[in-house]
């Protein structure tokens, strides 16, 4: 299910009804404890159409398409492996969500085994969601199916391939270990400095790799980060990515998640369109970055409340670093949650804030942030 701190593209946010039960919760699947148990059909026919039945305009990619004359902003398309249902022994249910199921995977003919978690998805929930919501969640949808399997970092949760039959789709992921961070942060309610410094070092480095391929995410958030099976961190959640080529790179969608809003995402979306300097840039980014080492430290986001009042708090930066944050972690916050996105630390002198290089080292930066090309 969605987050209640998910905001659509032309959500007045002074107007959004608060729901703190409904915070937080998981937008691709559930713990396994409350997962129902049913298992793809194993007796269709797969096939490798995919693309012919799901591809549909990008909303934020058309902003920047309306001239002909300009360059494609498409990213490069990768050639994943071609699987088909045939080809995995299906396992145990991973969870569930509002479009399909997760099940753990095994490479039939794989020596030694591997293994994915195979998410699939109804055509005829698809379906209906293109028909109802042709501009916002369908486009969602559409986004974390395409997006993941142009991109191979890391510190990007993988898609290794997808394939469709007559009833489902199915993406092949790469297999993480169980809960997002903001489940782990629920349980430990602040992170250990050491922790949250080597995920947010993980965190710059997709970014990094993102952002040389165009790609803004806007909307980070531990929600969106699992561990990988030697602990390093993984983004996911694409649904409001975009590829952003310049010179054609600014956007005006407001998007993403309430505490995160960047206070140029917020102007953007208040201004008039013919004033292209107040449209936003990637350093969005870099704002969402801020609010997750806070919150990684703190145990919550520095501007949460009440929406309305949430967005006044980031619209005036009105927020404090508690004294338990330790005086490194709170420059770069402070260093990262500023006003004029011009004047945040670049994901380089992130990467190099004696707060990260303090945890990290020398060893940890070359293998978890200077490593970009790992497929």
């Amino acid at each position: 299910m969605e987050s209640a701190r998910d905001v659509e593209a032309e959500a007045g946010l002074a107007n959004t009804t608060h729901d703190p039960n409904a915070e937080h919760k998981l937008q691709n699947h559930e713990d396994p404890s409350s997962a129902r148990t049913s298992q793809p059909s194993q007796n269709t026919h797969p096939t490798n159409t995919v693309d012919t039945a799901l591809k549909t305009p990008d909303a934020d990619n058309a902003e920047a398409s309306n001239n002909p004359s300009q360059p494609s902003t498409q990213p490069p398309t990768a050639q994943p492996k071609q699987f088909n249902l045939s080809m995995l022994e299906i396992g145990e249910l991973l969870g569930n969500g509002a479009y399909g199921t997760v099940h753990l995977a095994r490479e039939r003919d794989s020596s030694p085994t591997r293994t994915y978690a195979l998410k699939t998805l109804s055509k005829a929930a698809l379906a209906r969601l293109q028909t109802q919501h042709p501009l916002t969640e369908w486009e969602q949808i559409q986004r974390q199916i395409d997006m993941p399997g142009t991109l191979h970092q890391r510190n990007i949760m993988r898609c290794h391939g997808r394939f469709e039959d007559a009833t489902n789709v199915y993406l092949v992921l790469e297999l993480t270990q169980k809960r997002d961070l903001y489940k782990r942060l629920q349980e430990h309610k602040a992170f250990p400095e050491a922790d949250a410094a080597r995920y947010i070092a993980g965190v710059v480095a997709a970014l990094q790799y993102l952002h040389s391929r165009h790609v803004i995410h806007r909307d980070l958030k531990p929600e969106h980060l699992r561990l990988g099976t030697d602990g390093e961190v993984k983004i996911s959640g694409f649904k409001w990515a975009v590829f952003a080529r310049p010179p054609e790179y600014r956007r005006r969608t407001l998007c993403g998640t309430l505490d995160y809003l960047p206070p140029e995402m917020l102007k953007s979306a208040s201004e008039s369109e013919s004033k292209d300097h107040d449209a936003y840039t990637s350093k969005v980014d870099l704002w969402g970055l801020g609010v997750l080492v806070y919150e990684f430290l703190v145990g919550e986001a520095p501007f949460k409340d009440l929406p309305a009042v949430t967005q006044k708090r980031i619209e005036g930066l009105d927020f404090t670093v508690p004294g338990s944050v330790g005086g490194e972690a709170g420059d770069l916050i402070r260093k990262l949650l500023v006003l004029d996105p011009d004047k945040r630390l670049s994901l380089d002198e992130v990467r190099k804030h004696p707060w990260i290089t303090k945890y990290t080292g020398p060893e940890a930066d070359q293998s978890t942030v200077q490593e970009w090309e790992l497929v």
